[in-house]
């Protein structure tokens, strides 16, 4: 996937910098996706080797294709439409134990919203519950002769949604 990342002057002790990515809706196997994403933030490094920031991150997908097959394998196939949308804000806090060696912790918020399209029978699959609560990473970044290595354990605990909802009331 095609994707930009740039860091700006620091100004100060602060590094500010931006990502962009995209792919585009080339046709693959009967399937047509377009994924959009971008981020925002800035770091901070001091003496130590102790470094944190801020990070504000949103992408935007949509899928169009045969997802939801039909009942009877002899009807035609109709195409279905997925959107999806996240954002956040993350925390980030790393040490550099070594030159070149950095491991981190991220702490943040993200919102994972979904809308669904049935073409077969015109279901909308809305989810009324979409994901919105903590997230956290734990990774471990290697910088080797300006090459960056690096391994991250991600994680969105807990289950927001614990039944229907119509009118405000739990059903």
């Amino acid at each position: 996937r095609p994707r930009v990342h740039f860091s700006f002057d620091d100004v100060g002790k602060i590094k500010p910098y931006a990502g962009f990515g995209y792919v585009p809706p080339v046709p693959v196997f009967g399937t047509r996706n377009v994924i959009v994403s971008g981020e925002a933030g800035f770091g901070v490094r001091v003496e130590s080797g102790l470094e944190w920031g801020l990070r504000y991150h949103a992408t935007l997908m949509k899928s169009i294709a045969e997802i939801a097959t039909p009942f009877d394998p002899e009807d035609p196939e109709e195409l279905d439409l997925f959107v999806g949308s996240t954002f956040g804000l993350d925390a980030l806090v790393g040490y550099e134990v070594k030159e070149g060696l950095r491991p981190y912790v991220v702490v943040g918020f993200t919102d994972a919203s979904t809308f669904f399209y049935v073409g077969d029978d015109a279901y909308v699959g809305n989810n009324a519950s979409p994901y919105a609560s903590v997230t956290s990473s734990l990774g471990l970044q290697w910088t080797l002769n300006k090459l960056d290595f690096a391994g991250e354990f991600y994680t969105a605990p807990g289950v927001i949604y614990t039944g229907r909802v119509r009118a405000g009331v739990k059903l």
